[in-house]
This record gives structure tokens, sequence and C-alpha cells, in this order.
């Protein structure tokens, strides 16, 4: 094997920069993830730095044999570029149910049917036809020959970025003035990197025997990223405020000042009746299509606290603790809004469902007396809902009784427990069943129980209906 002969040029130099610039790049979108279209940013960028690297080496060194290798992979980065760009811009502007339900990943085979032809082009020629080097500013540069096989992967390459240039394109059409300007930066990125590519291919580069497509898809790239960071929480939030957002149990949306979404947790996305497919950058109205009288209620409003009723055609209706809250910069300026959405639909269920039995029992009891009403999950014990009578009558406030055991609270022991849930288990109701409960005060007090187990939204719960024993 020949020696490797160096050649220090700035061409290379500024490659390898573009190359750190790239793989940086990936590395910040890398962290972007819950944004539209990171992951694609972080294959492009990827590509750009394979691309990069491989063409400042082949300048770089003066064999012959060793540039042809470079060149070869360099087409990783030549082949897969557009594809990529065309993946991010469909994601980007929420398209990214297109690509999944039409299997566009197949597009990759073409590149990889490209990258295949220039690595055995030894073969057959369809790549490039002839290599030589010549002499430009004092080191060797490698000039080929291109095939009819090169020709057809422009236009693979120009169709694939035309492509994305057109969604890019309807987006800023579409798009309120922040998501449009920044969709028409991406795109002004792209023409700036193609311009460099057309250069190169009709023979007009003011830099003879030199791809500045490198250069410029560096400089596209890294553009890229800045929209992802525009579009994302970060304008809004810290960085690690999305992932605190994702872990929340309760649904969260943030708007910009446009109404516009910055962010949906993964919660608030499974949320029935919302357009929640890629939902970055979609109107506050497009989200909540599939709730109109949402919509008008709160479309302007910026600081609230309330509980909604959402109704859905052919199921149950759900309710929400929701909160609006404003959302402003170091600066005090109102920047955006969040909505906090906490389901309480178990709850209403269970609330209805105690109205009902308290009218059932009331209408059978003689005295007209209240009997203590709760209604606790059947599989944990945890309590869902309490009635005013148990409040007055054991001394626990409601907000120290939901979401714990009977247990837990010391209103029973174990071994009423295990009794009691022998006797509904066998029967699936009790009458006049006697039991004590431990009042807070630590007294205790008889009541006849009346209980039932009944299925709320395919979850089984138990409801107490007991009164005072004479």
């Amino acid at each position: 094997m020949n020696e490797i002969l160096w050649q220090p040029n700035p061409y290379s130099i500024a490659l390898a920069i573009s190359t750190m610039l790239a793989i940086s790049g990936a590395a910040v979108a890398s962290q972007r993830r819950g944004n539209p279209g990171a992951q694609w940013v972080v294959f492009l960028m990827g590509s750009i730095a394979i691309w990069s690297f491989s063409y400042g080496f082949e300048l770089a060194i003066g064999n012959l044999e060793t540039q042809i290798l470079m060149a070869k992979i360099e087409y990783i980065g030549v082949t897969t570029t557009p594809a990529f760009w065309f993946f991010f811009a469909l994601y980007y502007s929420g398209f990214g149910n297109v690509y999944r339900k039409n299997r566009l990943h197949l597009i990759l085979l073409i590149s990889l049917l490209f990258l295949l032809l220039a690595w055995t082009n030894e073969l057959h020629g369809l790549i490039w036809t002839a290599f030589e080097q010549v002499e430009y500013n004092g080191i060797r540069v490698l000039v080929v020959g291109h095939g009819v096989g090169y020709w057809a992967l422009v236009a693979y390459a120009y169709t694939m970025t035309l492509a994305g240039s057109i969604i890019f394109i309807r987006q800023a059409i579409r798009s309120r003035t922040t998501y449009g300007a920044q969709s028409l930066a991406i795109l002004l990125a792209v023409i700036i990197t193609w311009s460099g590519n057309v250069l190169y291919n009709t023979g007009l580069n003011p830099f003879e025997y030199l791809d500045l497509t490198p250069f410029t898809m560096t400089a596209a790239g890294l553009v890229c990223i800045t929209s992802l960071l525009r579009i994302g929480p970060l304008d809004l939030f810290p960085v690690v405020s999305e992932t605190v957002l994702d872990s929340m149990s309760d649904g969260v949306l943030v708007l910009d000042n446009e109404s516009n979404v910055i962010h949906a947790n993964h919660v608030f996305r499974t949320l029935p009746g919302l357009s929640t497919s890629t939902p970055a950058g979609k109107s506050f109205d497009e989200i909540f299509a599939g709730w109109p009288d949402f919509v008008q209620s709160y479309r302007s409003v910026t600081e609230t606290r309330a509980n909604v009723e959402v109704a859905l055609d052919g199921a149950a209706p759900l309710y929400f603790d929701m909160r609006i809250s404003n959302v402003k910069s170091h600066k005090k300026q109102p920047i955006g809004r969040i909505f906090v959405f906490h389901d309480i639909s178990e709850r209403k269920q269970a609330e209805r469902q105690l109205a009902a039995e308290i009218s059932s029992s009331a209408a059978m009891r003689q005295d007209n007396s209240v009997p203590v009403v709760l209604v606790f999950r059947f599989k944990d014990g945890k309590v869902i809902e309490v009635n005013r009578s148990f409040i007055l009558a054991l001394g626990y406030t409601r907000e120290e009784t939901v979401g714990r055991s009977l247990l837990e609270l010391g209103i029973w022991s174990p071994a009423q427990r295990a009794s009691f849930m022998r006797e509904l288990v066998s029967s699936n109701q009790v009458e006049n069943y006697p039991l004590a409960l431990r009042r807070k005060d630590g007294g205790d007090q008889e009541y006849l129980l009346t209980a039932s187990r009944v299925e709320i939204k395919k979850e089984l719960y138990v409801t107490w209906l007991a009164f005072e024993k004479n």
C-alpha cells in the first residue's frame, strides 16, 4: 500500500469545521426528540457530517486510490441527505402520518441502490466513468467523469429536495407569522445549499474542481436546528421542562402568544376527540376542533380554573379540573399560556352513582335520614368520593379521605375489611350489614350497611350507604 501523501489546505480545515458543526447540531437535535422532525434532523446532520468529513479527507491527501475510496464513503451522505431532508419537511410540517401510512421509508431503498452503485462502480461505471487528478491552488484534486447513474442520482436528489421545499412553502403559507418565518428561513437555507450543487453540476462553479455542497449543507442543517429550538418549549421554559411536562400525569398543553401549540405532553395527546397528531405548530382551533364548545369558551382566556365537561359523540362525557395560566418572560411580558387538564371523569361518575344510590335509599327509608355514603375502588380500596354526611359523622374532610383507603384512615380494621369483602364477593350485594366505623376522634359508631359492586368504565367500585344503628 502506498504511503499517504498529506497536502494541508484551507478547504480541508473548513470542511473539518463543518463536520464538527454538523455533529454538534445532531447532538442538539437529539435532545429535542419531542419536537416535530427532530429525529430526521439528527439523521440529516449525521449524513452531512459524513459527507463533509470524507470530502475534507479527500482534499487533504494526494493519493489517487485513497481519494477514490473517500469519494465512495462520501456517497453515504450524498445518497441519504435528500431523503432525510424530505422526511424532515414532512414531520416538521405536520405530515408525519403520511410517512407512516404510505411506508415512505421505502424511499431509502433508492438511496441504498445508488450507494451500492457507487461502491461497485468498477463493475459498471454507472456513477463515475473516469478518475484523474489535477493541480488546483497547490494541491491535487480528484476530478471525475460522471455516468448515467450519477445523473439519475441528481434527478432523485433534486426531486426529494423540491418535494420538501414545496411542503415548506405550503407550511409558510398556512402558518401564522412565527412559524411561517421559520419555514421560509429553512427554505432559503436549502435554496442556498442546492445552488452550490447546481453550480458544481453545471460547471459554473467559481471555485473550479471543488464541490461547495458540503459547506452549504452544514449551514442549512444549522438553520433547521435553530428552527427546532424556536418551535419547541425553549422559548418558554428551561430545556429540562420538556421532560418534566412529559412525566406529568395530567394533560399539559403549551401555547405561544398567537395560540399556536408549542408543546403537548403524552397525556394530553391521548385525550379523545382532539387533533393531536404532530401537534406542534397547530392552532388552538385546530387542536380542539372536536371540542367546539370548549373552543368558544376558552379561546382567549389567559387565567382561570374551572370544571369542564366535554361531550363526545357516542361516548360518555369527559370531566376535567382545568387550569389556564399565563407564562411571562423575565421582563414580565406575556409569552404564552399553559393548559393543565386533570381528569375527574371517574369522580363525576362516582358522584352520579352516589346521587342515584342516596335517592333510591332515601325513598325506601321511612325516616328520610341521609346515610353516610362513599365509593371506593374494589381493587385497591382507594376512596373515590364521599358525601357530606360522611364528613359530619366521621370527622374527616373530603381532602383527607379521597385517594386513601379506609385502612389507611383507620376507619375499619383489617379483620372488619376481610369479613365484609368476603360477604360482598359471595353475593355482590349486602344489606343491613352491622359494622362499627371509627371516627377521627377515636370513637366508634355503629351502622347498618347496604353495599353493592358497580362497574364504571369497566372498573369495579363499591358503593356504601350506612345508616346509624338505632
